[in-house]
């Protein structure tokens, strides 16, 4: 198993996304420190989701009672990761949209990506 530290992976992100975003201005600045709570929060979600997977695989076999065949069906951590990074991206477009026109440029976007 692989271990991974939660606060830890939240403290480097939210610092990340802060550094990332800190030209949001003044009067949005709240707004933002919200959104980059959250998803710091789900990024550190969705890495530990992630590990699991690779570990785990996205589909188990499945028996509904001893008569009954297997199936297979999809891991609750696979659905989990899709719902969650729906929210997380849903998120980070927001905080993109709170930056100044000249600042919300492909280069920013670019650095996020990258992770810089």
């Amino acid at each position: 198993m692989i271990e991974f530290d939660y606060e830890k992976a939240v403290k480097t992100e939210t610092s990340r996304l802060k550094s990332l975003f800190k030209t949001v201005p003044d009067n949005k600045k709240k707004l933002a420190e919200r959104l980059i709570t959250e998803a710091a929060r789900l990024k550190a979600s969705l890495d530990a989701l992630w590990l699991d997977i690779q570990a785990n695989g996205e589909y188990e076999d499945f028996q509904n009672g001893k008569d009954v065949g297997f199936i297979t069906r999809e891991r609750a951590a696979s659905k989990t990761f899709t719902a969650r990074d729906k929210s997380y991206q849903a998120i980070m477009k927001q905080l993109f949209e709170l930056l100044p026109p000249e600042q919300a440029t492909k280069s920013k976007l670019d650095e996020f990506i990258r992770g810089d």
